[in-house]
């Protein structure tokens, strides 16, 4: 096969290798499709809509009562305004879900709208503390909503039953309840309506915050009247008990009345009244909660008063900054420092009891009511595609004035810039709020370009900070005649100027033709338009360092090409070249990153380990804020077998730009090849968590889950990423959840679906067989094999040493009850470098044709390579599962 960001030849794999952005899974023990990268870009819609059919009441449903063809009612486990909620038998899944079901007075179009809502904002934020919510639909007009089931009780339930929680309890608690939190924020998302008995605690301890049904995203209809009062009374907000707009702050108010609750057995202020806090007079103290439990330490009592303010100003600015205050107090640190000054209320306090004199006091107590702003957030940049209107052959301006002007940025040493091969696939007209939440940017760069058929041409350059309506600099350039190529290094300048980034030094004018080759390998090479191909690419690299010798990028571009060529066939050859052009780039430009990292491969790749590091370290001083170079280093460090030091890097991106999702994206990648499945399911929930409307993180988290076994997590994740990006790879993952789960039609289905949107994966044609012999579709299963056995000898034909291809040919020719050519394929497979792939699909080919001792023998080699989920999952080898060798070897594991 071919990778699809390369070109090169991979075996068995659909999807990028070795140094391409990321690197697939092969050889990782799985058949679970390849984890992918796609780069940010706007997203759809992806909430599920109903008809506007009138909502029926539904009654009281009681044990064992069917609710549509597909669940069953075991028990109520809780009521509310919006309806009845149960514990329900999904038996499509075979698995425990709860429904909640719109009833009584919930049931009319705004409760609809409601139910539509709460499914959209608990889709968008997957979390290990967040309940997962799973589908909407309608039995009989009635609409539901299906989520997570969690077996255990509310934390309501738990301060009921024990009085008081002690420190220890209330602080592991409470750090999960700001976790949850914190994804909720970051996704958008204001609860509304937190509480205790809307917290939900495990049988391990784990708390999951439920229910999004008063939840909005801001910027969104509220379906709240102005002036409305939203949520419980007990834990309204001082603003929300006003009719004022939630915000982040009124969900820490609720938080701080939790943790009060928690450590006092109380509602503050702990009188019992039934007047809540917030609709108190202004002057009526609240005691902290130690004056009730005197065990509380002093800096958790400040914390939960802090939280409390009535003014939201002087609350913490974040859930994230409330759980690293917890972490101090857990590990006995001071929380002094950790908030600013807007929400120091404690320090000022004390603040202003030492000053003396009644001027000094006035001017502390008005820096205490009216704090400076805070610093602004230091700079990051995404320059985006021009919208452009002019010739047709002129429209590569549109991506080649940012790109230039992007790399020439990237040598500053204080702004961090997105990559153009990120950035590219913005269309230039999106609102910038959206382009920097999805690259973790704060500043966007927008412009048009309009070129004319006599020559002249019209720009405009517009540099905005995200939530803000004016831009910090913008520039206007009209020509009569000439490119605005000429005009590329003053456009860099100024605004580097405008943005107060330190000057960059000035360039030499590039030749068009040159420009233009170089374009088009950029093009082949991060694949923007096209599946990237690096052949290609170097060939355009090498005629634009041809027509301008002088151009050091077009240099380094084609010592990057030549050493990713090397990763591929390992001919002496291109590292001999790539040395070459490494070397000339930096004689012309001393500081090109790509010339460093592309000369650190050469050296690496010839066992010059300390001059690579070198090299490497040389090219990061050379652009210090570039965390796609650092992923590039990384990269190069794992293709050549220097796991730690790739680990190194990919973590030092990650901590470079922490706000960007695909720097965590691809440490899962990473962790993912390395068999660290855990470490793998925290990166791809960062990634969901800051990029809730891609389907990536979606994707990614489930093929971890996948091979762990855990079906029936992948399944609800990879439904939502179909519904926000339906790929390929996603189908066939999906695919393999329901063939592993005995849902054998679904399975087909989706491998259907697989190759309808274009995988030519002969495993694909192999897996869409499988499960038609399952179901007992002969014809078709046979058609789907020959698909399969002509794309393997393909490959097998262009000499590839691995195992794997002959192993999925012997496994598909058993499908077809060929098993004389089978087994001869078999036994070439096992004479070959063997992987732990290759042996499970030796493993069903052995079995299929009724040899079990081989099927066996092969069946534990590959759980001795941690393919464990496949093996107990196959329905091949469900026989084979008591076999003493077998059964000894899943035992171990």
């Amino acid at each position: 096969m071919s990778c699809a960001q390369c070109g090169s030849e991979t075996p068995g794999q659909h999807g990028p290798c070795a140094l391409c952005s990321p690197p697939p899974l092969s050889p990782d023990p799985s058949k679970a499709g390849t984890l992918t990268v796609r780069p940010a870009r706007p997203d759809e819609d992806t909430a599920a809509g109903l008809g506007a059919a009138p909502v029926r009441p539904a009654p009281a449903l009681g044990p064992g009562a069917a609710f549509g063809e597909r669940y069953t009612i075991v028990e109520e486990v809780g009521a509310g305004g919006m309806g009845r909620v149960y514990k329900a038998i999904d038996r499509l899944s075979n698995s425990s879900v709860a429904l909640k079901v719109m009833s009584g007075p919930a049931a009319h179009p705004e409760a609809r709208q409601r139910f539509q809502r709460e499914l959209a904002l608990g889709r968008a934020i997957t979390h290990l503390n967040v309940c997962r919510v799973h589908d909407l639909g309608e039995v009989e007009r009635t609409p539901y909503i299906s989520m997570e089931f969690v077996e255990g009780q509310t934390l309501d339930d738990l301060i009921r039953s024990v009085g008081v929680l002690s420190t220890k309890q209330t602080l592991a608690v409470a750090r999960q309840i700001c976790s949850a939190l914190s994804a909720i924020h970051e996704g958008g998302v204001v609860h509304r309506d937190l509480k205790p008995s809307n917290i939900m605690l495990d049988r391990v301890g784990r708390a999951i915050v439920m229910d999004f049904g008063m939840a909005y995203q801001r910027g969104d209809d509220h379906l709240t009247d102005a002036g409305a009062v939203v949520g419980t009374l007990a834990y309204l907000s001082p603003e929300q008990s006003r009719g004022e707009e939630a915000t982040f702050r009124s969900d820490i108010y609720a938080l701080g009345l939790i943790l009060y609750e928690m450590l006092s057995g109380r509602r503050p202020p702990g009188d019992g009244a039934p007047l809540p806090l917030a609709l108190r007079d202004r002057s009526d103290p609240c005691p902290p909660p130690s004056r009730f439990a005197p065990d509380v330490p002093p800096r958790l009592d400040d914390l939960v008063m802090l939280c409390l303010q009535r003014d939201p100003r002087l609350r913490p600015e974040s859930a994230r900054l409330v759980d690293t205050a917890l972490a101090a107090v857990q590990d006995g640190q001071s929380v002094t420092g950790i908030f600013s000054a807007r929400s120091g209320f404690w320090r000022a306090q004390r603040t202003r009891l030492l000053v003396a004199g009644a001027v000094l006091a006035a001017a502390v107590l008005a820096w205490w009511l009216w704090p400076p702003p805070p610093p602004r957030a230091p700079l990051s940049l995404a320059l985006l595609p021009l919208v452009y209107t002019g010739p047709e052959d002129q429209k590569y301006l549109r991506n080649v004035v940012p790109l230039l002007i992007s790399d020439r940025l990237r040598n500053s040493r204080t702004v961090p810039v997105v990559p153009y091969t990120t950035v590219r696939t913005f269309d230039g007209s999106e609102p910038v709020d959206d382009v920097a939440a999805a690259l973790g940017v704060n500043v966007v760069v927008q412009g048009t370009l309009n070129v004319r058929r006599d020559g002249a041409f019209d720009l405009t350059l517009t540099a905005q900070r995200s939530r803000q309506k004016e831009p910090d600099w913008s520039r206007q350039l009209q020509a009569a005649s000439g490119s605005v190529l000429d005009h590329v290094d003053q456009l860099q300048r100024e605004l580097a100027a405008g943005l107060r980034v330190a000057a960059l030094p000035a360039t030499a004018p590039r030749r068009r033709d040159a420009l233009e080759h170089y374009l088009k390998g950029r093009t082949l090479f991060d694949g923007w338009d096209v599946a990237s191909n690096a052949r290609q690419a170097e060939e355009e690299f090498r005629a634009a360092a041809q027509a301008d010798p002088g151009f050091p990028e077009a240099h380094a571009m084609l010592a990057q090409a030549e050493a990713t060529l090397y990763t591929r066939d390992h001919q002496d050859g291109h590292l001999q070249t790539a040395e070459e052009a490494a070397r000339r780039a930096l004689a012309l430009n001393s500081s090109s990153p790509e010339a460093h990292l592309a000369l650190g491969v050469v050296q690496l790749a010839r066992g010059k380990t300390a001059e690579a590091k070198e090299t490497f370290e040389e090219g990061l001083d050379a652009a210090p804020a570039d965390d796609a170079l650092l992923r590039n280093v990384a990269r190069a460090y794992a293709a050549l077998a220097r796991p730690e030091s790739a680990e190194g890097m990919f973590k030092r991106a990650r901590d470079l730009r922490p706000s960007f999702w695909s720097n965590h994206n691809e440490l899962g990648a990473f962790y993912v090849r390395k068999g660290r499945l855990p470490e793998a399911a925290e990166c791809f929930l960062q990634v969901i968590s800051l990029h809730p409307t891609s389907d990536t993180g979606y994707s990614n988290l489930a093929a971890v889950y996948i091979l762990q076994g855990r079906h029936d997590l992948a399944r609800p994740l990879l439904e939502t990423a179909l519904k926000i990006n339906p790929t390929p790879e996603a189908h066939n993952n999906l695919g393999l959840v329901h063939y592993a789960t005995g849902h054998f039609a679904d399975a087909a289905r989706e491998w259907q679906a697989a190759i309808d949107g274009g995988v030519h994966d002969p495993i694909t044609f192999s897996n869409l067989g499988d499960a038609d012999r399952q179901l007992g579709l002969r014809k078709e299963a046979d058609q789907a094999y020959l698909k399969a056995v002509a794309g393997l000898r393909e490959q097998i034909g262009k000499g590839e040493a691995d195992s794997e291809p002959r192993a999925t040919l012997a496994m598909t020719l058993a499908g077809l009850r060929r098993c004389a050519e089978s087994a001869a394929e078999a036994r070439q497979a096992d004479e070959r470098r063997r992987n732990p792939t290759g042996s499970y699909y030796l493993a069903i080919a052995y079995a299929v044709c009724g040899n079990d001792e081989e099927a066996t023998r092969q069946a534990v080699r590959a759980v001795e390579g941690n393919v464990i989920s496949d093996v107990r999952t196959n329905p091949d080898l469900h026989r084979l599962l008591t076999q003493p060798a077998l059964a000894r070897a899943l035992a171990v594991k």
